[in-house]
């Protein structure tokens, strides 16, 4: 079930770093007992920052597209810029308000485009919940009562209607000849809907950027131990565990962003 988790090139097993790496060659329980200890020792040790890690990746694998789903308001977008990504990005967010905000951000920036819908395993229309916190935590799964006490301003407080593409159908139109994609995924519990809407094109995908849940905090979303199964049958590696959603006041570490790489090019060394 579980495949071991590699540490980026250059760093060492006893090497400080931020971000969480592991060996992955235990059972779920160890693994996560070991997360939360890690979370709990605080962020006197960083050398390294996450994002850092994932810009070494973009740049050894020669990224040309940039797909960033669930955009929100273009927070993702404006950190790999800032990292020197100078690329094509197309950034997907179904809310109309955040919608907004992101228009006008990558109307700024010839070589960013956004699209208007969630994304799923079929096209349709769907209600979403949109939450309280700039609609950071809103999705088309029902929010769970943990989320909640473990950010108050999460707390859903109205829904909207949203369409909903398959990604294999809305992208390729935009990619104009992009070879080399790093697909990051955002969505609240929705992942697993948005990779299996995107099976027509992930062979042009080589890095992958997912959020997992170490428990449930929407109904019926799928948790990490399946998450990493079903990443793995579609021939990715993971490389690097983030520390990411937590409640800080029970002491819980509730979600990792996890970076994968697809299996045939874990070895591509840096430049």
């Amino acid at each position: 079930m579980w495949a071991f988790l590699k540490l980026p090139h250059g760093m060492s097993q006893t090497q400080p770093k931020s971000q969480i790496s592991i060996l992955m060659g235990q059972s779920f329980a160890e693994v996560a007992s070991k997360l939360l200890k890690k979370f709990k020792r605080g962020t006197a040790d960083q050398t390294i920052a996450p994002h850092d890690v994932t810009h070494s990746w973009v740049k050894r694998l020669n990224i040309d597209l940039i797909v960033d789903v669930g955009a929100n308001e273009g927070q993702f977008v404006q950190l790999v810029r800032n990292r020197g990504f100078a690329g094509r990005i197309i950034s997907f967010e179904p809310l109309e308000a955040a919608f907004k905000k992101l228009t006008v951000r990558f109307g700024r920036d010839p070589k960013w485009a956004g699209v208007q819908t969630a994304l799923g395993e079929k096209n349709d229309a769907l209600t979403m919940e949109v939450a309280g916190n700039q609609f950071m935590s809103s999705s088309l799964l029902t929010m769970l009562p943990n989320h909640v006490e473990a950010e108050p301003t999460s707390a859903i407080f109205r829904t909207e209607t949203v369409s909903v593409r398959r990604l294999d159908e809305a992208l390729p139109p935009m990619m104009h000849g992009a070879k080399n994609l790093f697909l990051k995924i955002d969505t609240q519990g929705f992942e697993d809907h948005v990779l299996k809407g995107a099976t027509g094109i992930l062979q042009k995908v080589v890095l992958l950027e997912l959020e997992l849940s170490l428990v449930p905090l929407y109904a019926g979303q799928t948790l990490l131990p399946e998450m990493m199964n079903l990443v793995a049958s579609l021939g990715f590696t993971p490389i690097n565990l983030d520390r990411g959603f937590a409640d800080n006041i029970r002491g819980k570490l509730l979600q990792l962003d996890g970076l994968f790489v697809r299996n045939d090019l874990v070895s591509v060394e840096p430049i």
